[in-house]
């Protein structure tokens, strides 16, 4: 699985269980995956923080000089392949839960592999 899946995924998911007036088992089932994310998110922060050190890409005030080079090898970090074996997780969802939430077609596919959402009447 490509990195960039893994925060694609990650970002979602910090957005969704952060959502109030979501029933508890399924807030503790998103914030479980995050945790399983995690190691891959700071792996990926690592690496990129290496990177701007490496190219002496930070200022003294905390700046960030984004050359196209670092750009370059921040798209290749993303573009890694990385072994996440986890089973996407079994998400019981109603039509309230949809809306709270905001499940779209684009978060069903952004979280595609980590997330089976199950509609429940």
């Amino acid at each position: 699985m490509k990195l960039k899946k893994i925060a694609i995924a990650n970002k979602v998911l910090l957005r969704l269980y952060r959502v109030s007036g979501i029933p508890f088992p399924i807030s503790c089932k998103l914030f479980m995956l995050k945790k399983k994310l995690q190691p891959f998110i700071d792996l990926q922060a690592e690496m990129e923080n290496s990177i701007l050190k490496e190219k002496n890409a930070i200022g003294e005030d905390g700046t960030i000089n984004m050359t196209a080079e670092i750009r370059s090898k921040f798209a290749d970090i993303l573009d890694s392949d990385v072994e996440y074996e986890e089973n996407p997780i079994d998400l019981p969802v109603n039509a309230e839960i949809v809306e709270k939430l905001g499940i779209t077609g684009e978060v069903i596919d952004q979280l595609d592999g980590f997330v089976n959402f199950i509609y429940e009447e």
